[in-house]
């Protein structure tokens, strides 16, 4: 298989090449975008990891800035890739709600290299399988059971299949949906093939530590923030009331959803949506797993809730179908305390390195008061 893995750098996409390097033929694209990022914030991970062209991969490499739509067209035309797996974003919603610059920047790299993907697989390899990672914040936080994008609804005596109604609750993950409206408007309109990822967020390391780390309250998930807090001996930031659910998935879970989407290609014209997560649990439930994690490799941790800086409801009905990987022959790994004492071990091991000022929220959803 002739496959092109953009965004190659980051947490899920390094993780995936260290896996699947040889079973390829492989390009890995990356600009270093994220990496601009957290410069520019003064953010720093919380290990070093090696840059894509430092790495002893076996792939081929290239270093292009997606949102150039001539570039994009000579790769994907030179190439001519069986299949696209689609990671290059602007990763972060504290990021993308931090003004109207990097509102702005956040929907021009994520929509505009998604649309740059779209029309060259058009032009140049349509029979192309793109795999995008969008999100499950897509969908924010609806009173009903979240399908698996497609639902039927039967309203005033007349029926249709549509794509579930999403309502985000950041400019981030407003770019999403704008990505997923895309690439399911190319398949309906050109008959492209597309699975697209509705990601959890992702939690769980190496021991090697092959993958970045952010803990910081910009770029880091909650699970690896209260890791990080646990074991620099701060109490764990707990945003509002903690009934925010979230659906997670482990990284090993994560990589394996991406090759068995690989091993899965839609038909012509077909936009596959898979939920891509395990489980689901709410914000205290993980502050307390992880409290207890650390508790049994003697490290006394506390909860303290803070005022939330985001406009969310912070207790609701959550629940999500998952059945399309199951059905591909996902066997998940749950959320369990020799994980979470697998992943305090490693940031232990760089505790020195964890700054506690990176922690603390730096973005306040609401403008007003």
């Amino acid at each position: 298989m002739k496959l092109i893995v953009l965004g190659a750098d980051g947490y899920i996409g390094s993780e995936f090449m260290y896996r699947n390097d040889i079973h390829h033929d492989i390009i890995v694209v990356d600009n270093y975008y994220k990496r601009t990022l957290l410069g520019e914030e003064k953010i720093t991970p919380l290990y070093d990891v090696p840059y894509i062209h430092e790495r002893e991969w076996k792939c081929k490499k290239s270093f292009i800035d997606i949102t150039d739509s001539s570039a994009v067209d000579r790769l994907i035309k030179n190439f001519k890739p069986d299949a696209i797996l689609h990671l290059g974003e602007q990763p972060s919603a504290p990021w993308s709600m931090n003004g109207a610059g990097k509102a702005t920047r956040t929907i021009d790299n994520n929509l505009n290299g998604t649309l740059n993907i779209i029309f060259s697989v058009l032009a140049h390899a349509p029979d192309a399988h793109i795999i995008k990672i969008g999100s499950m914040g897509e969908y924010g936080t609806p009173n009903v059971i979240i399908p698996e994008g497609w639902f039927d609804l039967d309203y005033r005596g007349r029926q249709d299949r549509l794509l579930f109604p999403k309502n985000p609750h950041s400019i981030y993950h407003l770019s999403k949906v704008f990505e997923s409206d895309a690439l399911a408007f190319a398949c309906k309109t050109w008959g492209l093939k597309v699975t697209d990822l509705n990601q959890g967020f992702v939690y769980g390391t190496t021991s090697e530590a092959r993958s970045r780390y952010c803990y910081d309250a910009m770029f880091g998930t909650s699970i690896n923030r209260f890791i990080a807090q646990a074991v620099a001996g701060i109490p764990l930031t707990v945003y509002g009331k903690g009934g925010q659910t979230r659906g997670l998935i482990h990284i090993s879970d994560s990589i394996k959803c991406l090759e068995l989407a690989l091993q899965n290609t839609p038909t012509a014209g077909q936009f596959v949506v898979a939920n891509q997560l395990t489980e689901w649990k709410t914000i205290n439930d993980i502050a307390a797993m992880v409290v207890g994690a650390a508790e049994q490799m003697a490290i006394t941790a506390t909860i303290e809730p803070i005022d939330n800086p985001r406009t969310e409801q912070e207790e609701h009905f959550y629940q999500a179908d998952h059945s399309v990987m199951q059905d591909y022959g996902l066997r998940a790994i749950p959320i369990n305390h020799a994980l979470l004492m697998e992943q305090i071990d490693l940031v232990r091991f760089y505790k020195d390195n964890i700054k506690k000022e990176l922690i603390f929220p730096m973005v306040k959803w609401s403008k007003r008061g």
